[in-house]
């Protein structure tokens, strides 16, 4: 009973490590896709008192709701393999993070011709990828598998 109820205790913290981490990568998102089109610099100056700032604020779960579906099996088999074989270091999950970004990139744009728009989209989904991965360690990978009993050199 008391190892089931920390698997289930784990595997919440493994979701609300994974809607963080969609979130701070929706944001990111969102927030370079407002700098590419020129209009950060103005909600920045003088866009919180006319009410652009609430926009980013409203904009950010919605990303964060079409980062997370196109992300989600992605990151299942990252996170799958950061808790099967117990990495707890933050370089794994926001390369990880950047992998996933890239492959995803690749795969739902089909980049056909290099040019600077496709260029750009990519570093900024890669670049969300890795914020991703790292706001994923913050809140669960550093306690990664710890419910397993595995000796870990931490733990001897």
């Amino acid at each position: 009973m008391d190892k089931s109820l920390q698997l289930i205790g784990r595997f919440t913290v493994i979701i609300f490590g994974y809607g963080c981490a969609v979130l701070a990568a929706g944001l990111l998102l969102n927030v370079l896709l407002l700098a590419t089109i020129g209009f950060l610099p103005d909600i920045i100056n003088d866009g919180f008192e006319y009410g652009f700032g609430a926009g980013l604020f409203v904009a950010t779960p919605f990303m964060a709701i079409i980062v997370g579906y196109l992300a989600f099996w992605p990151a299942l088999v990252l996170i799958a393999c950061g808790e099967y074989f117990n990495k707890r270091d933050s370089l794994f999950y926001s390369l990880g993070g950047m992998i996933s970004g890239i492959i995803l990139f690749i795969a739902g744009f089909e980049p056909d011709v290099k040019n600077a728009d496709e260029a750009m989209m990519l570093m900024s989904i890669a670049a969300a990828g890795i914020t991703g991965g790292f706001v994923y360690w913050l809140v669960s990978g550093r306690w990664t598998n710890m419910v397993s009993g595995k000796e870990t050199p931490e733990t001897k």
